[in-house]
């Protein structure tokens, strides 16, 4: 990326902050323990660093009652303004507006400190980086550039650079969650954007990582092998547990995840497709824990088979061996996998199999029915709402526990 001659954007110029590889380790090890942060801001407190003081407020914050949480929601607020140059940087904290720090919450979990960043780059691109701190750190944070359909996006987005700036600073040194949107960003957005990720790196505590890459034109450079891929970020995410990706042109490669639990796929918009690549690369994946997998491929009309042959390895199991709840939705092929699934080793494994929005019709319920012994053992079945023969419809009633119809 060249920016000679001009002045380095703000989301290029580095920031820095005292370590302590110890107490961080400590962290890194328990990053639920909120006893590891107190420790590590009286260090940071000792350096003279605001974000010692930060931890403490947090911590107070989590554990007041109701009268309490009021003035010290204000006083939070306060000091984070004061110091919020030297929590973002300077540069990055000219983009926060008075309104745009304020408090969150999700359910039962504690309040969570809220500030975005936006701007404009261009006249019609818009860059937002929403930071959800807890404890003196970011603890989830939401990318997002996106275009207007009816203009261009700029050579460079931004998005890129902010991963390469935002991810080693010492404010996500324990991020925990990472969310990636890219909306009508053009073909050299798109990829600078998985390359500063890969290259990057992400914190050792990031446990979900969601891109969504929606309208992004399929050019010759993406119709190339190994454009845009995931591949290189794989080794640098070793805790990772939940991995959500949505749009058509992902490129996988080989995945290999040692630590992930959970697992979504998805084309972009209703009748968005995945490539049969994408299916290759999970029918030979390396999962070893993965618990839960949720594939939708999308479907042609013209073609609705397309993709079966790159996906039925999966019904192997052998890369995912701890896999117990498949969903495989939006599959032109719904009966001709009927008919492949009760043979399967992986079949066994499943407590749970969701095969709704998909195409099934009355050939592949007669093929579950053929083979109803291979599902008595699932806690939950879902099928799809297509079927003409209600006779059909109530003999599935009985195939398990608790089998569910509609999409």
């Amino acid at each position: 990326m060249a920016f000679s001659g001009r002045r380095e954007p703000f989301y290029l110029q580095p920031m820095s902050d005292p370590s302590h590889p110890e107490l961080e380790a400590a962290i890194l090890r328990a990053p639920d323990d909120a006893e590891a942060y107190l420790v590590y801001g009286d260090w940071l407190q000792g350096q003279g660093r605001p974000q010692g003081e930060l931890i403490q407020l947090m911590h107070e914050l989590e554990q007041a009652s109701k009268s309490q949480a009021g003035p010290l929601r204000v006083q939070i607020l306060s000091f984070f303004f004061r110091h919020m140059e030297e929590l973002l940087g300077k540069a990055l904290a000219r983009q926060v507006r008075g309104n745009e720090v304020y408090w969150g919450q999700e359910s039962d979990k504690p309040p969570h400190l809220m500030v975005r960043a936006s701007w404009w780059q261009g006249l019609r691109f818009i860059m937002e980086c929403t930071m959800h701190w807890r404890l003196g750190f970011i603890h989830r944070a939401v990318m997002e550039g996106r275009a207007s359909q009816t203009q261009e996006p700029p050579e460079e987005s931004g998005v890129a650079a902010l991963l390469r700036q935002l991810l080693p600073h010492a404010s996500a040194r324990f991020l925990r969650r990472l969310d990636i949107s890219l909306s009508h960003v053009d073909e050299a957005g798109y990829v600078s954007a998985i390359e500063a990720l890969a290259e990057t790196g992400c914190p050792q505590t990031l446990e979900t990582l969601s891109l969504y890459a929606g309208d992004i034109p399929l050019t010759r450079h993406l119709r190339d092998a190994g454009a845009g891929s995931l591949e290189p970020l794989y080794s640098r995410l070793p805790r990772l547990h939940k991995l959500v990706l949505q749009g058509s042109r992902l490129e996988l490669g080989a995945l290999r995840l040692p630590e992930l639990r959970e697992l979504t796929l998805s084309p972009e918009g209703h009748r968005g497709m995945l490539r049969p690549a994408v299916a290759r690369s999970i029918a030979s994946a390396e999962l070893p824990r993965l618990e839960s997998l949720s594939f939708s491929m999308g479907w042609d009309y013209e073609t609705p088979e397309s993709g079966l042959p790159e996906l039925l390895p999966l019904l192997d199991g052998v890369g995912m061996p701890n896999l117990r709840k498949l969903t495989l939705q939006d599959l032109g092929f719904s009966d001709a996998l009927c008919k492949q699934l009760p043979g399967s080793a992986l079949l066994s494994r499943l407590r749970e199999l969701d095969l709704s929005n998909g195409t099934m019709t009355d050939e592949g319920a007669k093929a579950l029915l053929a083979n109803a012994r291979a599902f008595r053992h699932l806690e939950r079945l879902r099928l799809g709402h297509q079927l003409q023969d209600e006779t059909l419809r109530e003999r599935l009633w009985a195939l398990c526990a608790n089998v569910e119809f509609g999409d």
